[in-house]
């Protein structure tokens, strides 16, 4: 990582609201385009992401370089996408509310506990619930399942997802 990268990951770090391309270059004293250029590799990283308003792009970090990169068409998701399907096992990535935002073997969009023929809550061994309570990874085996299950943090260390493998036992 090249020293302009660096200041502006220390520059995103520090504002509390998401700045543009043009505050950027001004306050680290770079050129528009250099600041650009710099921001989309980062991008391509899963560093740092932007949302666009209107035709302006504001950026901020990315909560976790993981969850930017699956979140997003990119030729690196469409090969990772690719690389994790041939996995046996079953790998989602599930929100605190169990949602499933990413899965090797399609079904997202569900609550992770629907996949298990249950329609309103989690399962009781749920081993999600409780990588969320200590951010650490947990094992447990569930309806001839074995699971494990590990925490995605954002730059505080915070728990903000957990992927969930899972393999049958049958």
């Amino acid at each position: 990582m090249d020293p302009v990268q660096k200041q502006i990951i220390t520059l995103l770090k520090t504002k509390k609201e998401d700045i543009t391309i043009n505050q950027i270059a001004d306050e680290l004293g770079i050129e528009r385009h250099t600041a650009s250029r710099h921001l989309e590799s980062l991008k391509g990283l899963g560093i740092c992401t932007f949302r666009s308003i209107g035709k302006s792009k504001v950026w901020k970090l990315a909560p976790s370089a993981f969850l930017s990169i699956m979140s997003e068409e990119s030729p690196l998701r469409d090969e990772l996408d690719m690389f994790l399907s041939l996995v046996d096992n079953k790998i989602t990535v599930q929100t605190q509310n169990h949602d499933i935002i990413w899965a090797n073997k399609g079904k997202i969009n569900k609550k992770c506990y629907e996949l298990h023929g249950k329609k309103e809550h989690e399962c009781d061994c749920c081993p999600v619930e409780k990588t969320f309570a200590t951010g650490k990874t947990q094992k447990s085996t569930c309806q001839h399942n074995d699971i494990v299950t590990k925490p995605i943090k954002d730059k505080d260390g915070k728990t903000i997802a957990v992927i969930n493998i899972l393999k049958n036992k049958d």
